[in-house]
């Protein structure tokens, strides 16, 4: 990097230019008009001019400062007191330091939705209007003063005298919308104009320009690493003149630009410290020791695993400490292009499960048409995490100065990311399980070859981490791979990570996306037509049962076409797997495989579980293992996959780290999904992504600021829809748990309601309001008369007591508790031969027969636990079957 660049240009503009060293933070400002001699072609790219840059020229900074530091201090991994290497690849192994022994494709979930609007870029720093604020490491450099003094000298005023809402209001509104709607900034600058076109001249407080409108936020920021393109070393924010590594010469910063040599971090300690000035992420946060479990002895969260447990810091509930889980993974964004997004994702484990979702952090991006160098670009985000470790991040807890430390469990990713993450080989090598010593054999598979993991009787040798780092530690002085172990990782210096345990099993990759995808495959294929288990040629009489399921709300995709399940998503998958296979494939499948079928059903169901007993797990562990023995004998050998073989891991993971659902990567792949959608055009296409995810959080952490008294409920009902991007019910009345939905129809009670009533200790002699929809703890749910469905049945529950039940109506008994209740069939069932094993005699208990009605009861709206599937006339089937839901906690 040159130590003094002279930049000649005319352009009329005057703005400050934030670049960071690792030494020091220099602000320049550049003058209007102001003429400085040098490179014209650079000082455009620079300053913004108008025309296109390459997709990655966003950056390069925006001037280089004189004397620029070249300290390298903090390029390499330091040696900890745990089991990781030195800088020569020596090792610790003090077994003291071991926290655990043993534990446990490639696809998104997401919508593929792209945008390719050439048009402008969502919020673009490339263009000239826009002050080049995004290579800052230092948070005050953009951000003047902390939250709470912006907060104070922010606008109260009209946009105009007598105007409905405030400037800030206002500003927040606008941006809620572009958010929402993704709009390029040609898009938004018009907006601004056709508002401004509606107000007063001169007392209109709306920005009348784009530039103006974005000055007014002040969002977090990002650097830029850079690493060598020959051996991957990773540089830090500054770049060597020598590659310490492998003493080439790295060359300047376009090179590594343009080379795809570079990555975006972000600041998790500044996301922490914005999310803990919410009042509201504060008081999430003590959920662990809050909440009610059913039963103590079971595991219903992370919290409750035995991984968990060991970590004396998490478990005092003196310390305000927490932990965090993360996933990388590869995100497609061009259809017709290799080029990647992998974003570094982080969640809190503390948080509620249903607020984990909404406080996701961005630790870093990775942009290119190939996959990241893991080593590499994980340090940085090992650096900071070491660093919230250790020191901790100084915070405010309820009024209060505090240092709040941080530590980091799990990864959960697919098998290609774990294999990179972890520095293994990947599953098709020997020794490519995770968890086990397992080698596999290399069998014939059609034309070619394929690496297999057949059941061994007496069960593989189970990985533990100080087996892991010596591995590790053999494999960088002989230079090859020790039991599949490559080589030492990053995460070895992580004070409570496992190199083992702490790469928990994800269920959504491995065995919906896995397992299930493959047993589709084998069944409708017809490259196995003349095999026993094909069934492609009932495809008709499948497809008709299949498609006349209704099922509930909380499931939004209806089931597709069998002939369209290369399309399917892992939630149809899922919906598949535990609801409609057995019904729609009994009388079709051939019994045995159905048999077989019947024990991964059973077993996916046992461990994603609100609530799972030891003897559960227990018996999930056997099922498991039952399938996977016996998968051989039914399918073949070549079929045992690497999805298949590491189903006998998964009850570990159970035990380690509590039910799937609590550590699966549904939620980084819906998130991913976000991701996809936040940006317009092909250039500068990570900055977009970062930029407008920056924005998303900041306008987040506004909310509670602006809209904070009664006046503005207004405007903040239009943010919050625009930001959550759910209806908005506009008739209902209740409780906080229970909302009655649209017009009451008032009448008296039947006879057999009154006396249902009088039972229950109420009055029977007045006219009652009944209603036939309800929101019941954020569930819509209908009673069996509502009119506005014809695709979904909505009326089938299952009680807090385990009763399944038609819902009937609702009805608001006027007492004062404001408590709202329900009349309801209480249904006759029975388990079934559908979901019965014939080998082991286990029976299926999520899927259960209809024998009946066998009592009209009257409870309360809150005893509704969550609706059920209600597999009603489907043609061939003789009786009607409910399946419940394993879970209240995911989201399709």
């Amino acid at each position: 990097m040159p130590s003094h660049l002279n930049i000649h240009t005319t352009y009329s503009v005057r703005c400050v230019i934030p670049y960071i060293t690792n030494s020091q933070h220099l602000r320049f400002t550049v003058n209007v008009n102001k003429v400085i001699t040098g490179d014209t072609a650079m000082a455009k790219a620079y300053l913004g001019a108008k025309k296109r840059r390459s997709y990655k020229t966003w950056l390069i900074p925006d001037i280089v400062e004189e004397n620029i530091s070249n300290d390298d201090s903090g390029d390499n991994i330091s040696k900890s007191d745990r089991n990781c290497p030195d800088a020569h690849g020596n090792f610790s192994t003090d077994e003291e330091n071991e926290v655990v022994s043993d534990a446990d494709g490639n696809f998104s979930d997401a919508d593929e939705g792209f945008s390719a609007d050439d048009e402008g870029d969502v919020f673009s720093t490339a263009d000239e209007n826009f002050p080049q604020t995004h290579i800052v490491r230092n948070h005050s450099a953009v951000c003047e003063g902390s939250t709470e003094e912006r907060e104070e000298c922010a606008s109260e005023e009209k946009i105009y005298p007598n105007a409905k809402i405030t400037n800030d209001e206002s500003l927040l509104c606008i941006l809620a919308y572009s958010l929402r709607h993704t709009t390029s900034k040609v898009a938004l600058s018009d907006l601004l104009d056709l508002i401004n076109l509606h107000c007063p001249d001169s007392t209109n407080g709306v920005p009348d320009s784009l530039y103006k409108f974005m000055k007014s936020f002040h969002c977090d920021t990002f650097e830029v690493q850079y690493i060598c393109p020959s051996c991957q070393h990773f540089f830090g924010s500054e770049i060597p003149t020598h590659c310490a590594s492998c003493n080439g010469t790295p060359g300047d910063m376009e090179n590594l630009i343009k080379s795809g040599s570079v990555f975006i971090k972000l600041s998790i300690s500044d996301q922490l410290r914005g999310k803990f000035q919410d009042t509201d992420f504060c008081q999430s946060l003590n959920y662990k020791w809050s909440r009610t479990k059913r039963n103590s002895q079971n595991v219903e969260d992370i919290f409750d695993g035995t991984m968990y447990k060991s970590i004396d810091a998490l478990n005092d509930p003196k310390l305000l400490n927490i932990s965090v889980s993360w996933n990388v993974d590869g995100v497609p964004i061009f259809k017709s292009s290799p080029f990647h997004i992998w974003p570094l994702q982080v969640t809190i484990n503390e948080l509620p499960p249903n607020l984990r979702a909404k406080h996701v952090i961005l630790g870093g991006l990775w942009f290119g048409p190939k996959k990241p160098e893991m080593n590499s670009f994980l340090q940085s985000f090992v650096d900071e995490l070491r660093s919230l470790e250790n020191q901790g991040l100084p915070c405010q807890w309820k009024g209060e100065k505090t240092v709040v430390h941080v530590y980091s469990l799990l990864c959960i990713c697919d098998s290609v990311a774990r294999c990179a993450v972890q520095n293994v080989k990947q599953f098709n090598g020997e020794h490519g399980c995770n968890w086990c010593y397992q080698k596999g054999e290399v069998v014939e598979k059609g034309n070619g070859f394929t690496r297999v993991y057949p059941l061994q009787s007496t069960g593989p040798e189970l990985r533990s981490h100080r087996k892991h780092t010596e591995d590790a530690q053999q494999a960088v002085g002989s230079g090859t791979c020790i039991n599949g172990v490559k080589g030492p990782s990053p995460l070895m210096l992580l004070m409570f990570f496992n190199m083992v345990s702490g790469f928990a099993y994800d269920y959504m990759h491995g065995i919906l996306l896995g397992v299930c995808r493959q047993l589709t495959t084998l069944w409708f294929d017809s490259k196995y037509h003349t095999e026993p288990w094909y069934i492609g040629r009932e495809n008709e009489q499948i497809e008709r049962r299949l498609l006349a399921i209704k099922p509930p709300t909380s499931i939004t995709r209806p089931p597709r076409s069998i002939s369209l399940r290369k399309y399917w998503k892992a939630s149809e998958y899922r919906h598949f797997l535990l609801f409609y296979s057995l019904p729609c494939l009994f009388g079709i499948l051939p019994r045995q495989y159905l048999d077989h079928l019947q024990l991964l059903v059973q077993a996916t169901y046992i461990v994603l579980q609100d609530s799972i007993s030891p003897h559960d797990t227990d018996k999930a562990d056997g099922l498991l293992k039952a399938f996977v023995g016996r998968f051989e004998s039914q399918y073949g050998k070549c079929h045992v996959s690497y999805n298949v073989h590491i189903l006998v891991h998964a009850a570990a993971s159970v035990k380690n780290w509590g039910p799937l659902w609590s550590h699966s990567a549904f939620l980084y792949e819906s998130q991913n999904g976000h991701l996809q959608k936040l940006f317009h055009g092909t250039q500068a296409v990570a900055e977009q992504i970062v930029n407008m995810f920056n924005l998303y959080q900041h306008v987040s952490r506004l909310i509670a600021a602006v809209f904070n008294d009664e006046q503005t409920r207004q405007s903040k009902s239009f943010v919050e829809k625009m930001l959550g991007g759910t209806n908005i019910v506009t008739k209902c009345i209740g409780s906080s748990s229970v909302m009655f939905l649209g017009c009451p129809h008032v009448r008296q009670p039947t006879p057999r309601e009154s006396h249902i009533l009088q039972e229950s200790g109420f009055s029977a002699n007045k006219a009652f309001s009944f209603y036939s929809r309800a929101v019941v703890n954020g569930k819509r749910i209908h009673s069996k008369g509502a009119k506005s469905l014809s695709k979904r049945i909505n009326h089938a529950v299952q009680t807090k007591h385990g009763s399944i039940a038609l819902v009937r109506s609702f009805i608001d008994v006027g007492n004062a508790q404001g408590e709202g209740h329900a009349f309801i069939d209480v249904m006759k069932t029975t388990s079934n031969d559908i979901s019965k094993d014939r080998e082991s005699g286990i029976t299926a208990k999520s899927i259960l027969k209809e024998r009946g009605i066998d009592s009209v009861e009257l409870i309360k709206c809150t005893d509704i636990h969550s609706t059920c599937v209600y597999l009603k006339d489907l043609p061939g089937l003789a009786n009607n079957f409910f399946c419940i839901q394993p879970n209240r906690w995911e989201l399709d």
